[in-house]
């Protein structure tokens, strides 16, 4: 049996009504959420999607139903509409993308040293005993894919690649034909990282140049320049930092 406090004994009155308030809540939620998940089948489920949802109106929802235990037969439409449509839309993008895959048929012999062009459809790692695991999945102009796993980093989705790897076997995942590739020296095309250094450059050309004009202006203030004259100058000159080299 839980033993029962005289006030007497109780440090913080005010705290302990708080957590007994909280407990009290949490007891009535529980209740009440039991009730709602237990009144149709798939509440419990529709509760799991509204959590990991990204939607700001199931958000927003889902905290509602953390609060109160249950949602309005409004809200429960809305909220349905939502998490069925976006399930419907990632199906078709599933279905598009395995037909899409389905294509893939292996290329060159395990053991031959290929001369690729390639983007990357996906990059991830994750930390083992080892260093950094990179798994990179690639296709190239034919669809087929490539998948890489090992230390080295090749790029982020999107990424164009053009080099060299060697065929380590012919895989097949899901019933999609997969090229796994071992030793890649591949690397964006130096066209590529040309044209971007180029558009940086010039980029950051025209800030100085917007820069020097700006600070041409204030300098001619001299000590005429007032307190909230200072104060922009010294804003705008951070904005002028954080846009060249991205410091917040």
């Amino acid at each position: 049996m839980a033993r029962i406090y005289a006030p007497a004994e109780i440090e913080n009155p005010i705290a302990y009504s708080n957590a007994i308030d909280a407990r009290i809540k949490a007891n009535a939620y529980k209740t009440r959420a039991a009730k709602w998940q237990a009144a149709t089948p798939d509440h419990v489920e529709l509760t799991d999607a509204m959590r990991t949802h990204r939607s700001a109106f199931v958000g927003k929802m889902y905290d509602s139903l953390v609060e109160w235990g249950s949602l309005t037969s409004g809200q429960e439409a809305a909220v349905r509409r939502i998490v069925n449509e976006d399930a419907a839309k990632k199906a078709e993008r599933i279905a598009a993308r395995a037909a899409a895959d389905a294509s893939s048929v292996h290329v060159g012999t395990v053991g031959e040293r290929l001369t690729l062009a390639l983007t990357i459809s996906f990059a991830t790692s994750f930390e083992t005993q080892f260093g950094t695991m990179h798994v990179v999945g690639m296709k190239d102009a034919a669809g087929n894919i490539f998948i890489y796993k090992g230390n080295k980093r090749l790029g982020e989705r999107g990424d164009p690649l053009e080099g060299k790897a060697t065929v380590k076997e012919h895989g097949v995942r899901e019933g999609v034909n997969q090229t796994i590739l071992a030793r890649p020296t591949l690397a964006r095309p130096a066209a590529l990282v040309a044209a971007e250094k180029a558009a940086e450059e010039a980029r950051v050309a025209a800030i100085l140049a917007a820069d020097a004009v700006a600070r041409e202006a204030f300098l001619d203030l001299g000590m005429d320049a007032t307190p909230e004259q200072l104060e922009a100058e010294q804003l705008r000159r951070l904005a002028v930092r954080a846009a060249i080299y991205g410091e917040g």
